[in-house]
Order: C-alpha cells, then structure tokens, then sequence
C-alpha cells in the first residue's frame, strides 16, 4: 500500500492484525463512502481500478457496489495479495491483483473508467506524481475518488484523553519522516488538480459516537492485540468506559474528472 519511499510498513508479525484493523477501519464508514460513490458513478463502472487495495476487504465491497466492473486490485505488498486471494476465493472472477507500485503500474494507457484510492495518498511521498499515473491508466472523463485523513480534524475525544494529543502529533511526525503526510485531506483538490483533474467534489465523511455509540469506534482505532499496541488500545478502552467522551470522526473525500 506504498510507494518504494512510502510511510507504510507492516512486519510479518503484524500482519493478520493488520488485515483486522483495516476490516474494522473500513466497517466504520463504508455506508457513507458508498453512498457518495455511487452517486459518482461507480455503480457503472466496466472497468474499476482500486488502489492500495491491501488484504481484499474493500475489494469485496466493490464487486457488489459496481456489479458490471472488471476490478483491478493494485497493491504493492505481496503478502497482502496473498490474503485478498484467500478472502475473494468466493467470489465472482471479476477481479484481479496487481502486485506493484501506484507510481508505475505498468497497466495500459486509458484502460479504466473509475479509479479508488482509501487510505493511500497519506502514505505516499510523491502523491501528485502518483496522481498523474493513475490519469495515464484513465479514460477522458473518468472519475478518480481519493478518500483520506487530516491529522487536523481526523479524531475528536471530548474531554480529551490524557496525552493523546501529543501522541497523534508524534506519530504524524513519524510518519513525515518515512516519507508521508497524516494532513494530506487538506491538500487533495491540489493534487488532484496538479496532476491535471478537474475537482469535481470534496466533501467530509462525519461519525458520531452520540449516533453510533462507541462500539464501532472501538474497533477502528483499538482492535490490535499482542502487539505494542495492547497499552495504549486498553488506556482508550478505559478512558470511554470512565468519561463517557463524545467521539468524533471525519475523513476527506475528493473526487476529481480526468480531463
């Protein structure tokens, strides 16, 4: 789900905790994402190209949300082509996995009508380059959906939780110093538009845990065990179990037209 320079790094130990967060992350908005999708036309896709597709969660998704579409999954880690083998071994054969980068695809000139990428460009050191290839592989007038974060306005606990504050600003550096970006959202019409697309949307996607309760968060931001990550799932469980906090979630959505 990288670029050779990217931000995204997952040891084999990790991995199937890794397939879990993204199932639970993807559960949480989905409804909302394909709504919008659909209204953008996905639904008649022949030809869709899913980038940074990882274990195959969404990938199952997009084959009932676009029921004519030919998928093809792009996915740079090899293990992780692997398990969407595994998940989608059910499914229709109207897919297939592409083990390489966004940044050079090798897929043919002008050969796909709708193109996704979740969860991808903040990890991506050179996002407006990527963009431009995923224009190359786009017929004129195709629509390109990038759906991301902005560190800014991606998660609200109110009252805050001790130190989550300054955890969230350390990982954001971490990632910037691996070559990504966690305040990417604010920046996708620019890309988009840099890399020669016409913006045709952008529009926020709004959880609530007053709408939703806190389950569904829970299992989005906390679902990892045996991992270093066990200490600091607990303390979030804790802290809504104790303080009852409203949460809050917004993702960026930016749908831009091949000109």
């Amino acid at each position: 789900m990288q670029d050779s320079a990217g931000s995204y790094q997952i040891s084999d130990s990790s991995l199937a905790q890794e397939a879990q967060r993204l199932q639970a992350q993807m559960a949480l908005t989905w409804a909302a994402e394909a709504e919008r999708l659909c209204s953008w036309g996905i639904s008649e896709s022949r030809a869709l190209l899913e980038l940074g597709s990882g274990p195959g969660c969404v990938t199952r998704e997009l084959l009932a949300i676009a029921p004519q579409a030919h998928i093809t999954a792009l996915e740079i880690d090899p293990r992780m082509c692997a398990m969407a083998h595994d998940l989608l071994a059910d499914m229709p054969p109207r897919w297939q996995s592409v083990n390489t980068s966004i940044m050079a695809t090798s897929l043919p000139d002008e050969s796909h009508d709708f193109a996704l990428a979740r969860y991808l460009f903040q990890h991506l050191s050179k996002p407006v380059e990527a963009a431009r290839e995923v224009a190359r592989v786009l017929k004129p007038g195709s629509p390109f959906v990038i759906i991301d974060i902005d560190e800014a306005w991606s998660i609200l606990l109110d009252p805050p939780m001790p130190g989550e504050r300054e955890q969230r600003l350390v990982d954001a550096v971490q990632q910037a110093l691996q070559g990504g970006n966690r305040y990417v959202g604010r920046k996708l019409p620019r890309i988009m538009q840099s890399a020669g697309f016409r913006v045709a949307h952008f529009e926020t996607v709004i959880l609530h845990s007053d709408m939703i309760g806190y389950e569904p968060f829970l299992a989005a931001l906390a679902p990892l065990s045996g991992t270093a990550n066990d200490a600091r799932a607990e303390a979030l469980r804790a802290f809504l179990r104790e303080q009852q906090p409203l949460v809050m979630l917004q993702l960026f959505m930016a749908c831009g037209i091949r000109s």
